[in-house]
C-alpha cells in the first residue's frame, strides 16, 4: 500500500507542478491564446483535488505542495514572458509538459492494479488526453 501511495503522491506533484506553470501563463498569455492555458490549469486544479481525495482515503497524507519543479515551472514562464510573448508557439512546450504528466498518471494507474482508485485516474488521464488533442490545432 506504502508504494501505491507514493506513486499516487508523486503524481500530485507532477499535476500540482503542471499546475503551477499554467498558473503563471495564463497571467501572461497572449488574449487570444489564454483559454488555452485556462483550460489545463482548471483540469490541473481539479485532479489536485481529486488525487488528494484519493491519497487520503487510500491511509496516506497528502501533500500538495508539489516539489522544487512548481517554483522552476513558475520562474521559467516568467522569464519567457520578459523575451517572447506567450502564445500558441508555447503549445510545443505545453505537450511536453503534459506528456511528463500522463506518464506520471500511467505509472501511479499500473501501481493501483485492482484498485478502485484506478478507474479515477483512468479518466483524469483521458481528460488530459482530450484536452492535447482538443488543442492538437494550436500550433
Amino acid at each position: 500500500m506504502d508504494t501505491q501511495i507514493e506513486k499516487v503522491q508523486e503524481l500530485l506533484n507532477r499535476v500540482v507542478d503542471a499546475k503551477a506553470g499554467f498558473e503563471v501563463m495564463v497571467d501572461k498569455a497572449e488574449p487570444e491564446f489564454r483559454p488555452v492555458p485556462l483550460k489545463f490549469r482548471e483540469t490541473h486544479h481539479q485532479h489536485i483535488q481529486r488525487i488528494s481525495a484519493i491519497i487520503t482515503a487510500m491511509g496516506g497524507d497528502a501533500d500538495d505542495s508539489g516539489s522544487l519543479f512548481a517554483t522552476v515551472n513558475r520562474t521559467v514562464v516568467s522569464l519567457r514572458s520578459l523575451v517572447d510573448e506567450i502564445d500558441a508557439d508555447v503549445m510545443h512546450r505545453v505537450r511536453e509538459g503534459e506528456d511528463h504528466v500522463i506518464e506520471a498518471f500511467d505509472e501511479a494507474i499500473n501501481a493501483l492494479n485492482g484498485s478502485r482508485h484506478r478507474d479515477e485516474l483512468i479518466e483524469m488521464r483521458g481528460e488530459i488526453q482530450s484536452l492535447l488533442t482538443e488543442t492538437a490545432g494550436t500550433r
